[in-house]
């Protein structure tokens, strides 16, 4: 009996430890490929796109999704393609249709509805997460000012992939766009073109991890984990890393 009781204090303290949370619904965050939830019935809900473009997506009585654009200052004459699939609702502007296709651009910066999913809608936010490759065909000064548009501190350098984390306010936006678009004034080849990424929201889902050591069991027997120390056993990690630093009581070397 003792063992069990220890085994179910080590259980619920696991548990505790991989989110101390309830496991959120497939629907709480939605990057891309995951069902996303649009606005309510009768509601409207605005993002900006990174072309600087502003996107209202109105959902009717009756479910139907409808997408409203105003174009970014200079980009009246362009043409936006709206596409409807299995609930995500997609606007790609007409300039930047090609680089989506070449793999420059991802196409989750378009989808309007993970967007809103994800909370990066202009009632949420002021700025739009990107992260940014180390160009090959674009010169350092283009990258500076690319980076130079971004908020104050909220650049960072990611060295593992050779690429920049960022976020643009939704006012420079449109001059973001055009120096990623061009260099010296000059229409760039999409090969020459950085990758951009949508930096998306990411959460924990315990729906079937806790469930495989028994942890509702326990849970429910009144466990919650006080007074478990729990040990990480792992092949090493970078103690200097922002997710860990200060965060390690102990550490043991073998």
């Amino acid at each position: 009996m003792r063992r069990l009781r220890l085994l179910a204090a080590i259980s619920a303290g696991l548990a505790l430890a991989a989110g101390a949370v309830l496991p959120l619904p497939a629907s709480a965050e939605a990057p891309r490929g995951t069902a996303a939830a649009p606005p309510a019935p009768g509601g409207t809900a605005t993002v900006r796109l990174i072309t600087g473009d502003r996107v209202a997506l109105t959902r009717g009585p009756d479910g139907r999704q409808a997408a409203s654009v105003t174009p970014g200052p200079g980009r009246q004459g362009l043409l936006f393609r709206t596409l409807e699939q299995d609930g995500h609702v997609t606007v790609l502007p007409s300039d930047a249709d090609p680089l989506v296709a070449a793999g420059r651009l991802d196409r989750g910066l378009f989808d309007v509805t993970a967007l809103l999913a994800q909370r990066y809608d202009t009632a949420h936010t002021d700025a739009l997460p990107l992260i940014v490759e180390e160009p090959g065909g674009m010169t350092a000064s283009s990258l500076d000012e690319l980076t130079g548009l971004a908020e104050n501190a909220s650049v960072r350098r990611l060295d593992s992939i050779d690429a920049h984390a960022l976020r643009v306010g939704d006012a420079d936006l449109g001059r973001f766009w055009k120096a990623l678009v061009s260099a010296d004034g000059q229409r760039t080849k999409a090969a020459d073109t950085p990758r951009v990424w949508l930096d998306g929201r990411v959460s924990a889902s315990l729906d079937r991890s806790t469930a495989q050591i028994g942890a509702p069991d326990v849970w429910s027997a009144g466990y919650r984990g006080d007074g478990v120390e729990v040990a990480v056993l792992d092949t090493g990690a970078d103690q200097s890393h922002p997710d860990l630093a200060g965060r390690v009581t102990a550490a043991e070397d073998f």
